[in-house]
Order: C-alpha cells, then sequence, then structure tokens
C-alpha cells in the first residue's frame, strides 16, 4: 500500500443549479448565509479520501471493492478504473477497510487533518477463499479479533466534487446519479441537469435538448456506454432516454471530446450505466408526478458470485393525467395517448483473478402521442385541436463487451452492439403530413491502452458501423424555413415533399491518442489525437486532429487550452435524398480553440473561467423556397455554408460541510451565414444567440442528522433571437401565409425562472433508505415570452379574413414535482 501526497482538490465533476423571488430568495440566502458562517467557524470541515484499488501481483484495477470507514456506516464502492473516494464534513475513523470477495482483507490507517485529504493507492493480494483476511497489511488492526466492515445495505451514490482536475482537458464537467436526484427543476432527467451547466443553452422548463457553446442541437453527440446513440429523446424531446437511477457517470465534454469519441462539433455527451452489485441483493423504486422506476440487481449465485445482474424499468403514466383532464373537461375525448417507457437488462462478471471482464446489456425505449383532429366538430372541452397528431418511436439496443487486463502495461477493449431505431410520424393538415424512418445499425469497437513508459499512455483502437437507413414520406418542404431562423409557429405556407431515402453505407474510424504526465521533468499534462474516418455517408475521409494541455502551478492554479479539428457526419435521410440533397454535399466541420483557468481556494472555493471561439464551414444551407414555386423545382441543399461561435463561462462554486453555492456567468455569441439567402442579410445570429446569462444555485442540509435538503437554481438571460413575420394573402391559395422579416433581427424579452426542492431522507430498519421529495418549478409564476403563436385567420366583412394576429406561449406556469424514492 502506497501514500500518495495531500491534497485540496476532489477530482472533477460539475451541477448547477438555482434560485430567485425575493422570498423564496432572501429565505434561501439566509439558510445559506446562516450555515455557511456555521461551517466556516466550525473545526468539522469537510475532509476527502480518494483513491484506486489495484491487484497487487497484476496492477489491474479491481472493480466493486467496498472501501469504507472501520466501525461506521461510511463506504463506497470502486468504480470500472478503481476509483473510490469518500468526502464529509468530518470522518472520524482512523482506519480504512478495503474488501472484495476474491481478495485479501486490506486496512489502511489514517490520518487526515480537519479540512485536509488524503491519496491512496491501495494493492490488494489474491485470496485462497473468497473475502479471506489473512492476509492484511501490517497495521495496528493487526492484533484486534474482529474488523468491522461498513457496509450500507443499499447502493449509494456519492455527490460530485468541485469541477476541477489538473490531468483534465478545458470544458469538461461530470456529474453522478446523485447530482441528477438533488438538482433543483431537473427532474430527474440528465439532458434537463446538464441543460444547467455552464456553456449549454437550453429551455429545461418545457425540452431536454441541448446548444453546446454555440452549437446546434443536432450537432452534439450523445453516448450510452461508449455506443452513439442516434435518437436520445421521448417525445420529441421533452426527456431522454437515460434513466437517471441507472446512471454512474455523465460527462459533457463542451468542447472536442478525446479521440475515442465519435467525430461532433458541438462536443459529446457520455452517459455511463452501473453494472449490477455483486455482493448482495439491492435495488431501488422512485414514484413521481409523471413516472415510476424500479432497479433490481445482485449476485448470479451466492454472494461475492463472479458474475451479477441487473434489470430496471421505467414507465410514464400519463394515461391517468389525461384521464383525470377529460373528467374535469380540461380535455375533450380526441385526446388519446402520450407514454414513453424504457427497458434495461445487464449482465456482468470478471473473472477470479480479475484480468477478464464482461458485461452484456439489453436496452428498449419506445414513446407515443396520439391526438385525434376535430375536424371543425364540438369538443366539450376547454382545449381543442383542430388537426390530429400521431407519432410513435421505438429503440432497441444490445451491446456486449469484454475487457481484458492483458499485462500490467496493456488494455484491450473489445465491444460488439446491434441498434434499431424506428420513427413513424403523422399530422393531419391542408395536406397529410407523414414520415417513417428506419435505421439498422450493427457495430464493433475495439480498443487498446498502453503503458509506453512511466507517466505515458497510449490509446488506439477503431469504430466500425453499418448503416441501413430506410425512409419515406410526405412532409412540409423544410427550405420554405431558412436555416438558423428563430420563428413563430404558423403557416409559412411550405408546399409538399416527397423524399425517398433508401441508403446503406459503412462507417469506419481510426484513433489514437497519448497523454504524456511531466514529460521531460515539466509540470505539464500533455494530450494529443487523431481521428481519421475513411469510410463515411458522403464517401470522404475525414481527418480530426485535436491536442489540449494541462499545466498545474504550485498555486493550486491550473491553466488549461485546447486545439482542435471536428467534423458532423451527414445522416438526415431528407439530405441523403439525392433528389432533396443535391449532389456533393459534404460533412460539416469546426475548428474549436480553447483557453481556461482554474484556481481553488483555500476555504473550500473554486474560481473557473472557460473561453472558447469555434469556427464552423461546409454548414449545409439553401436559398429559401417561395411557397408558390414547386418544390421539385427548388434548389437543393448545399455544403457551402459557414459559421462563429464565440463565449466565455465565469464559475464560483463553494462546498464546505452543509454547503453547496455556485454562480455562473455566461456570454456567447453565435451567428451563421448562408451565402445563399437571397433576402436580406445572409449573416445573422443563430436562434440560441443568447447573449448573457446568470445561474446560481445554493443548497444546504439542515436539521440534527442533515436529513432536510433544501436548494434553489435561478436562472436569468437575456432574451434570444426573433423574425418578424408578415401575414400575405394568397388568393390562389385562399389563405393567409406567414413571410419572414429581416432573419434573427429582433429579441424575446429577457427570460427568469426560479426553481427550489426540499429532499427529506430516512432509513428504515437499518435496511431501507426512504426519502420524499418536491420541487417547484417555476416558484415565481414567471411569465416570460417563449415563442410567438399565429393560429387561424379571423372571419373578416370580405371575402379575405383578417389576417391571423399573433398570441405568445409563456414558459410553463408554476408546478410541483413530487415524488418518492425507496433505496434498498
Amino acid at each position: 500500500m502506497h501514500l500518495g501526497e495531500d491534497v485540496s482538490a476532489v477530482p472533477c465533476i460539475r451541477r448547477t443549479q438555482p434560485a430567485q423571488s425575493f422570498v423564496a430568495l432572501a429565505v434561501l440566502v439566509s439558510l445559506v448565509l446562516f450555515y455557511g458562517l456555521d461551517v466556516a467557524w466550525s473545526i468539522e470541515l469537510q475532509v476527502h479520501i480518494q483513491g484506486h484499488v489495484t491487484d497487487a501481483k497484476t496492477g489491474h484495477p479491481i472493480v466493486g471493492a467496498v472501501v469504507s470507514l472501520a466501525e461506521t456506516d461510511q463506504a463506497t464502492d470502486t468504480d470500472v478504473e478503481g476509483r473510490f473516494l469518500l468526502h464529509g464534513d468530518r470522518l472520524s475513523a482512523s482506519e480504512l477497510v478495503v474488501f472484495h470477495p476474491a481478495y485479501r482483507l486490506q486496512v489502511v490507517p489514517l490520518s487526515i487533518p480537519a479540512g485536509g485529504s488524503q491519496v491512496l493507492h491501495v494493492q490488494l493480494e489474491p485470496g485462497d477463499e473468497p473475502g479471506d483476511e489473512s492476509g492484511q497489511s501490517e497495521s495496528p488492526a493487526e492484533s484486534r479479533e474482529t474488523v468491522v466492515v461498513g457496509r450500507l445495505p443499499f447502493r449509494t451514490a456519492e455527490r460530485a466534487g468541485l469541477p476541477t482536475s489538473p490531468t483534465e482537458g478545458a470544458g469538461r464537467w461530470e456529474l453522478t446519479r446523485r447530482d441528477l436526484q438533488l438538482a433543483p427543476g431537473g427532474m430527474g432527467d440528465v439532458a434537463k441537469v446538464v441543460g444547467q451547466l455552464p456553456g449549454v443553452v437550453a429551455d429545461t422548463d418545457m425540452f431536454a435538448v441541448l446548444n453546446v457553446r454555440g452549437a446546434a442541437a443536432d450537432e452534439t453527440v450523445f453516448l450510452l456506454d461508449g455506443v452513439e446513440l442516434l435518437h436520445p429523446n421521448h417525445l420529441g424531446g421533452t426527456f431522454t432516454v437515460f434513466n437517471p437511477e441507472l446512471v454512474d457517470t455523465v460527462t459533457l465534454h463542451a468542447s472536442a471530446p478525446p479521440a475515442p469519441f465519435p467525430d461532433s462539433m458541438g462536443g459529446a455527451l457520455a452517459v455511463e450505466y452501473i453494472d449490477g452489485d455483486s455482493a448482495q441483493l439491492d435495488g431501488i423504486v422512485d414514484v413521481n408526478m409523471a413516472m415510476a422506476s424500479a432497479q433490481l440487481s445482485g449476485p448470479l449465485g451466492p454472494r461475492g458470485a463472479p458474475f451479477s445482474f441487473l434489470i430496471s424499468a421505467r414507465r410514464s403514466y400519463f394515461e391517468a393525467y389525461f384521464a383525470l383532464m377529460k373528467a374535469f373537461g380540461v380535455l375533450g375525448d380526441q385526446f388519446g395517448a402520450l407514454s414513453f417507457g424504457d427497458y434495461t437488462l445487464r449482465v456482468a462478471g470478471a473473472s477470479r483473478d480479475g484480468r477478464h471482464k464482461v458485461r452484456c446489456s439489453v436496452l428498449y425505449a419506445h414513446d407515443g402521442l396520439r391526438i385525434e383532429g376535430s375536424q371543425g366538430a364540438e369538443q366539450d372541452s376547454l382545449l381543442v385541436i383542430e388537426r390530429g397528431i400521431a407519432t410513435s418511436n421505438r429503440l432497441a439496443l444490445a451491446s456486449a463487451e469484454w475487457r481484458w487486463f492483458a499485462a500490467p502495461w496493456l488494455e484491450l477493449h473489445q465491444q460488439a452492439y446491434f441498434s434499431y431505431d424506428f420513427e413513424d410520424g403523422l399530422q393531419e393538415a391542408d395536406f397529410e403530413v407523414s414520415r417513417e424512418i428506419e435505421t439498422y445499425r450493427p457495430g464493433w469497437k475495439g480498443a487498446a491502452s498502453f503503458r509506453v513508459a512511466k507517466g505515458h499512455f497510449v490509446r488506439a483502437g477503431l469504430d466500425l458501423a453499418y448503416f441501413s437507413l430506410t425512409g419515406d414520406g410526405t412532409i412540409k418542404d423544410p427550405r420554405t424555413a431558412p436555416p438558423w431562423a428563430a420563428l413563430p409557429w404558423g403557416d409559412f405556407g411550405a408546399p409538399s415533399l416527397e423524399f425517398e431515402a433508401d441508403r446503406v453505407w459503412t462507417e469506419l474510424s481510426l484513433y489514437v491518442e497519448g497523454d504524456m504526465y511531466k514529460p521531460a521533468g515539466l509540470p505539464l499534462h500533455l494530450r494529443g489525437g487523431l481521428r481519421v474516418s475513411p469510410l463515411t455517408s458522403t464517401r470522404e475521409v475525414l481527418v480530426s486532429p485535436r491536442l489540449g494541455l494541462a499545466l498545474p502551478l504550485p498555486s493550486q492554479t491550473t491553466v488549461k487550452a485546447g486545439w482542435a479539428w471536428m467534423h458532423n457526419p451527414l445522416r438526415d435521410p431528407v439530405v441523403l435524398d439525392p433528389a432533396v440533397g443535391g449532389l456533393g454535399l459534404r460533412s460539416q466541420r469546426a475548428m474549436h480553440l480553447t483557453v481556461a483557468v482554474e484556481q481553488l481556494l483555500p476555504f473550500g472555493g473554486l474560481v473557473r473561467v472557460d473561453a472558447y471561439h469555434v469556427i464552423l464551414d461546409r454548414l449545409l444551407v439553401y436559398p429559401r423556397l417561395n411557397p408558390a414555386e414547386n418544390s421539385e423545382a427548388a434548389p437543393a441543399f448545399a455544403s457551402v455554408g459557414t459559421g462563429r461561435s464565440s463565449g466565455a463561462d465565469v464559475l464560483f462554486a463553494l462546498q464546505r460541510g452543509r454547503v453547496r453555492v455556485s454562480t455562473t456567468w455566461s456570454f456567447l455569441s453565435a451567428t451563421r451565414t448562408n451565402p445563399l439567402h437571397e433576402e436580406g442579410q445572409r449573416t445573422y445570429p443563430a436562434a440560441w444567440d443568447q447573449r448573457v446569462g446568470f445561474r446560481a444555485m445554493g443548497e444546504v442540509r439542515i436539521g440534527r442528522n442533515r436529513r432536510w435538503r433544501l436548494a434553489g437554481f435561478w436562472d436569468v438571460r437575456s432574451g434570444r433571437p426573433r423574425t418578424e413575420v408578415r401575414p400575405t394573402w394568397l388568393g390562389d391559395r385562399g389563405s393567409h401565409i406567414l413571410v419572414p422579416g429581416p432573419m434573427n433581427q429582433q429579441r424575446y424579452s429577457p427570460f427568469t425562472e426560479l426553481s427550489v426542492r426540499g429532499e427529506y431522507g430516512w432509513v428504515v430498519a437499518g435496511r431501507v433508505k426512504l426519502s420524499v421529495y418536491i420541487d417547484v418549478l417555476n416558484a415565481t409564476f414567471a411569465r416570460s415570452d417563449f415563442i410567438w403563436i399565429y393560429g387561424a385567420a379571423s372571419d373578416g366583412d370580405d371575402e379575405e379574413p383578417d389576417p391571423p394576429e399573433p398570441t405568445v406561449l409563456h414558459q410553463l406556469p408554476i408546478r410541483p414535482w413530487i415524488g418518492m424514492r425507496a433505496e434498498f
């Protein structure tokens, strides 16, 4: 067992929240100030123990080892890299106990001052019998007859520490399951909580759609356990398919992701799920106002068996909500089903010596919405939808992984997967709008990690996937609306467009990436990577290099910089239709430049400043289609657009005892240029150009046993762009259409929203942890403008009716989000 140097920083991770309203904010600030002073003058400062556990013979990380404080209930498990983290207001135990059924128990003496930290590297000797305690390391505990191993009867998840790491690149944020559970206004959804992070523009009040550092929503790649998800959302973006109760970590690479990640111009969001618990049976049941979820995991066999299982299910129950609304006359019989669900099964195991690890997973997700159009018939309800809508989506994903620690310096990883995506949509309008798209994708990923020398690591691998995409339908021609336009909802006179995409192609990417810690004795961390894709949907070779560095200074300051050249491959079925997409289309690309400074403060705080500049080109554009034209004669898409995104994020975070506080100020300028635009300016702000934003979070634990958690999240931002439109009468069509004016030259009013949250948790009979929580979303009942809507024209005295008048859709009103969770 080796002891490392004391450090005052806890490795990366980020969580944002906030708070508003003079009354509610005053209460929250009072709590934060009161308990902040309590902590500042208390000797019970927060301390941390972190490190990793490895096999003493092979040097491989040990997954699932129980790391606990002797004679206490404070415990955690090691992750897939053998890492662990324990932190609290005070760690009263003097010994750390490390236990794994296949190894000899290890007891480590501790000596940590108040407010300090300790880094450990624990090496376990293989035991002759599972849980063999005969080989404990030399320590004062050897003379004791029994060592009590702290082990909670339910699986725990630690909160993220301060979002800083001297060895990671700029623009990286990390969350845990506990962060998702506790985020005010996040509703437990991965994307809604990520939308609260610096550099992310989102409407978490309504959607789980993200714009990361000035990128379009479809320019960010989503991954689950290393596999890219082509459609990660339920119900068009209301929630994501990620089950928060299964999450181990959520990592957002806001700028260029590492080379093993797929190419993307808008960063990457990687979600890793937990494995089943091989030591005991445990589970979670969570029921809230929109959905219920259940999870069960345990060993496949006796405790400590080499294989474990995990099964989970999550299902919404909006059907009951709709039935209630119908009973009160709010909704009519035209409203049918609205539901989503996702189900996961996983089996994981490891060889006795820990050198081989396997994992097989299956995910099935579905969602659907059906509203029958009234077609002019009278409906005895408050809300009536004139035209019907029906949509149905399905996702199936199967994956098998094998990880082999072949030598202390070599790790091999293989993963085979198969995914199936199905989209079916129908909307009745002046003409039918329908589309049906199926995508089959088998794939294989192979990787090798080498330790070339001390502090020098290399990763190399390849990603291979076969795409079979079939789709057809009749849709409203998207070329009626200029690209990146912030338009109101209404009728722009889009003609119908029939498309048919029947494409098969292979995508192949090769990558290599190296890390060097303290090269030539310099206090630097260098990371360079290259990803080459010789096979793509556009039959071009994509070369994506990236380079990053981190310079830790003795003053606990870390300076970071990064550069990358990234691409976005084309996969849209409409664009891939040769009759619409045109010839010579190319993958979009972007160059990222990032700099960052992280400064740890002596009282447990952090100041982090990130700045970035993104240059984009080969963007898909087209001249706006005149509604009087025929779609067949319209010009096709072309890869000639350009863009710029520049911004900065300034974060202050504090974690002290009972209190967590963070504030973020953000600036963003995102412009796009369409050289084919024939009317007005060719360069204009993107729809998500949110110039200034301020977010604040506060959380405090109160009560004798700190069972209460009170938190708030306050989001204030400047207005986003909008486009003025002019209703115009088309006599041959017999209706008004909306004609856009200067593109995105107007602004909505500023937006503000406060979400507050309370949670109370307790343990029943020492075995079941119960939590009751309530979120109050938009607690101040703010009525900020969300979007303008132009409905049907009103009757006039002449043949031509009066033009439609705009109404404003405001943000959703104040509403509770109540739930209960049981962990056992």
